[in-house]
């Protein structure tokens, strides 16, 4: 196995922070990327 880390970027420049669930949007429903920004920082 490789000791490199995984590394995903995400760059979204037409997504405003309130389009996202995680940022409290109740309408649009983001799993994904509410688990994404759950797991912020961890390695």
């Amino acid at each position: 196995m490789s000791d490199k880390p995984n590394v995903i970027v995400v760059m979204c420049d037409q997504l405003w922070g309130f389009a996202l669930g995680c940022y409290g949007n109740a309408f649009c429903r983001t799993p994904d990327m509410d688990r994404l920004a759950a797991q912020e920082g961890d390695a």
